[in-house]
């Protein structure tokens, strides 16, 4: 029993608009045995089937009912379907989900609701609640867990790993703490800039011997640290410095995989999230949309994209952001931009700035990366751009 809801029974859909997300946390959420849609007559489409498809993927057991199509400003037809799906059914057995419906397609139904003392239910996505309403009445929390691959399955995605932790030449524990170490000295130095961290850039992702002038102190003291985790090798420091790199997989995690490594792990730490990954692509349309850092809180995403060069804050990465987002939440999701960049250029920020907001796109730069877990904790209960 969910607060009076029963498990494995009947659950009624109002579908009109906006339902993805919804609709998945009260499957989830139930556990029905049987789902039974009243779709508006403006949904009637492609959407809707392949919605419907993606039901029968992510929940196989489950038996989904013809829909009913209504006219969603018909409230008698409404309230008349509502009749008959409760007639072919045991009432007792019966739960509604108004969330999903238009304003007139719940009216319409919570008043056949309250009239035969019926169960029914509103999810507050804003705030992971489920909202009780009809013969019983109150609040519960979200308890459904999600992972990842089953909030994308529900959107009819799926995802290709590209995490190369395996194919470093150091072992992945040792990864996840070199990670660590680049985010804090990142971080700690990201006003003084990085030479180091450049040099390695401009090989665009070529293995071998990397050479440069006058070197800071603090830039001896990172190299010192890559070498003493044995990601580089055959350092010499003179007048300048060079050093060698033995793969390109190598190159990869100190030009910028290590950002996503190190934002995975901090949002792991916080230990409030049903599921963390990094380092994936969901195929679309030939081509793979890259996922940084995604985590899954009561099934919804907090989708991250990760930036580390000098070419940081151009408005091409959020559209890349915006474009992912749009295959696996939409308006559902949290995005977050998270640069190792400090942003100086304040002219520049304020137009990068812009942009983000204009996309619902939170930014974290790199003086912030210590707070990055605090960050994710936030967005995720209580997001600075709302989700729906």
């Amino acid at each position: 029993m969910l607060g009076g809801v029963n498990l494995g029974g009947i659950l009624v859909l109002l579908i009109g608009g906006r339902y993805e997300i919804p609709v998945l946390i009260s499957i989830k959420e139930l556990s029905p045995s049987c789902v039974e849609f009243i779709v508006s007559k403006d949904d009637r489409n492609p959407k809707f089937d392949n919605f419907c498809e993606n039901i029968r993927k992510t929940f196989p057991s489950l038996r989904i009912c013809h829909p009913e199509f209504v006219g969603a400003n018909d409230i008698e037809q409404v309230q008349e379907t509502c009749w008959q799906v409760i007639q072919r059914n045991d009432s007792r057995e019966v739960t509604f989900n108004l969330t999903p419906g238009t304003k007139i397609m719940a009216l319409g139904a919570y008043d056949v609701i309250k009239e035969n003392a019926l169960r029914a239910i509103y999810i507050d996505t804003r705030n992971s609640k489920i909202i009780l309403l009809g013969s019983q009445v109150g609040t519960k929390e979200i308890n459904a867990r999600f992972t990842f691959e089953e909030c994308i399955k529900f959107w009819g995605r799926e995802k290709k790993d590209e995490d190369i932790s395996s194919k470093l030449s150091i072992d992945k524990e040792n990864a996840i703490s070199l990670a660590e170490e680049i985010g804090d000295f990142v971080r700690k130095y990201c006003n003084e800039g990085n030479k180091v961290l450049e040099h390695i850039r401009k090989k665009n992702g070529k293995a071998g011997q990397i050479v440069f002038k006058d070197p800071y102190d603090y830039e001896i003291e990172f190299l010192q640290l890559l070498l003493s985790y044995n990601i580089i090798s055959k350092l010499k420091i003179n007048n300048e410095v060079s050093f060698s790199i033995r793969n390109t997989h190598d190159v990869k995690f100190l030009d910028g995989k290590w950002l996503e490594i190190y934002a995975w792990k901090k949002a792991k730490e916080i230990k409030m999230f049903d599921d963390v990954i990094h380092s994936v692509k969901i195929p679309y349309e030939g081509v793979g949309k890259e996922i940084d850092v995604a985590c899954v809180y009561k099934g919804q995403l907090i989708i991250c994209s990760c930036k580390t060069g000098n070419k940081s804050f151009e408005t091409e990465h959020l559209d890349e952001l915006q474009s992912v987002a749009s295959l696996i939440g939409k308006d559902y999701c949290s995005k977050i931009f998270i640069t190792a960049q400090p942003g100086k250029d304040e002219q520049k920020m304020k137009s990068f700035m812009s942009h983000a907001e204009q996309r619902k796109i939170l930014v974290v730069t790199g003086d912030k990366l210590v707070d990055i877990g605090d960050i994710l904790q936030k967005e995720a209960v209580n997001p600075t751009l709302p989700r729906i």
